[in-house]
C-alpha cells in the first residue's frame, strides 16, 4: 500500500501567538490480512510514514517565525474488520484498531523575520528534530493511537481511506514553554492504493 496523508498536531491549548496548519506527506508499507468467521478478518503490517506540520509564531517587537517540520515514523497497526458489501469482484470492508509509531528521524526548516515592520530582516535556519523524553527534545519518540478505515477492493486492486487519532501527548512538559511543540496529539487522514499479492482462503 502507498499513498498520501494530511496530518496536524491538534490541541485546544494553543496560545494566541501560535498558529498551526496541517501538512501533506506520504506513506508506504505492507498489510497482512487473515480472514476468520466468514466475512471477518484481522490485520497487521508495517508502514513507513512521513509527516509534515507548519507552525507560525507571532510575537512582539516585529518578530515573526514560520517553521515547517518533517518527521518520519515506522508504524505497526493491529486491528480487525468485516466485509460489509460484496458483489462479483467488488467488495467493501470497514475496520478499526490500534497503532504504535516509532520516530526514526526528522528536520525543521524555517525563517524568522525581525527589524522594522516594513523592512523585515529574514533569518533562515535548518536543524534536526530531536526525539525523546528529556526537556531538550522537541517531541516524544513513541506515539500510540487508534484508527478506523474503509477499504474498497476490485479484483486484486485496493483503495483504503483511513483516519488516525493519536493518544500520546507528544510534547515534553519541560520544553512546552519554549519548544516548537506545545501540548498536542496527532490527527491524520490518509488515502492509500495497493495490490493484493497473496490471497489466504479460509
Amino acid at each position: 500500500m502507498a499513498g498520501g496523508n494530511q496530518s496536524v498536531i491538534s490541541t485546544s491549548h494553543y496560545p494566541d501567538y501560535l498558529k498551526v496548519n496541517s501538512g501533506y506527506a506520504w506513506q508506504a508499507g505492507i498489510s497482512l490480512n487473515y480472514p476468520f468467521a466468514g466475512n471477518g478478518f484481522v490485520y497487521s503490517g508495517m508502514e513507513y510514514e512521513s509527516k509534515k506540520n507548519d507552525w507560525h509564531y507571532l510575537s512582539c517587537c516585529y518578530m515573526d517565525t514560520r517553521e515547517t517540520d518533517y518527521s518520519q515514523y515506522l508504524t505497526v497497526p493491529i486491528g480487525a474488520g468485516i466485509k460489509v458489501f460484496s458483489f462479483n469482484k467488488l467488495s467493501i470492508a470497514v475496520s478499526g484498531g490500534a497503532w504504535v509509531s516509532y520516530a526514526i528521524g526528522g528536520k525543521a526548516e524555517g525563517v524568522t523575520e525581525n527589524g522594522d515592520i516594513n523592512i523585515p530582516i529574514p533569518y533562515y535556519y535548518s536543524r534536526e528534530l530531536h526525539f525523546g523524553n528529556s526537556s531538550t527534545d522537541d517531541i516524544k519518540r513513541w506515539n500510540l493511537g487508534v484508527q478506523t478505515g474503509t477499504e474498497i477492493k476490485w479484483k486484486n486492486y485496493l483503495i483504503r481511506f483511513q483516519y488516525k487519532y493519536g493518544l500520546t501527548d507528544l510534547a515534553n512538559p519541560a520544553s512546552t514553554s519554549y519548544g516548537p511543540y506545545p501540548s498536542g496529539k496527532y490527527r491524520s487522514f490518509s488515502l492509500d492504493f495497493g495490490y493484493q499479492i497473496i490471497r489466504i482462503h479460509k
